[in-house]
């Protein structure tokens, strides 16, 4: 996912991504916001698979350690996390008819209320993206990927505290997995 974010930046930037309209041609107007929507989708999904990825890894690397109630809530937290940020992507996708007024302001056509896309993200947030909500830049971070950052940086606590280990072992495991508080 970060190498396509990067190439969406790479070629975002060379349409003059980052310069004031002022200085861009119209063409170029619409080829870095298109190509910045684009690169809105990898920011959305890349922080979610890597959010999967690690409840993925802590089922498998707790086994059978974890009580039945702990397990079902990792595979909640991943159902939810993809089927809302998938969600979240289609809104991005489909605020506007046809797609490219998203990124052509002078297209014909219509767009939802931006209202629409600022909730769709404000629910989703956490990783400080920018969305891009009908030529709006809105930086969110706040609540579903916050709330799992947080479960997934306290999830090993619940579980080690119950482990067999001194103290200094379980004190350090915990910091280590749970730095994606960060």
């Amino acid at each position: 996912m970060a190498l396509l974010l990067l190439a969406f930046n790479a070629v975002e930037v060379s349409f003059g991504y980052g310069r004031h309209e002022y200085y861009l041609t119209p063409k170029q107007q619409i080829e870095s916001t298109k190509y910045n929507i684009l690169a809105t989708v990898a920011v959305v999904l890349g922080p979610c698979l890597a959010k999967i990825s690690i409840c993925l890894f802590l089922l498998r690397l707790l086994g059978d350690a974890v009580a039945k109630k702990r397990k079902f809530f990792l595979y909640v937290l991943m159902l939810v996390l993809f089927v809302y940020n998938v969600v979240d992507i289609i809104t991005i996708l489909v605020q506007c008819r046809p797609t490219s007024k998203i990124w052509n302001r002078k297209a014909q056509g219509s767009c939802w209320d931006p209202n629409v896309q600022d909730g769709f993200a404000y629910m989703q947030g956490g990783m400080s993206a920018t969305v891009r909500s009908h030529w709006r830049h809105v930086d969110h971070s706040i609540a579903l990927s916050a709330f799992s950052a947080f479960a997934l940086s306290a999830f090993p606590v619940l579980v080690l505290k119950d482990l067999q280990l001194n103290l200094r072992t379980k004190i350090a495991l915990c910091l280590l997995l749970g730095l994606g508080v960060l």
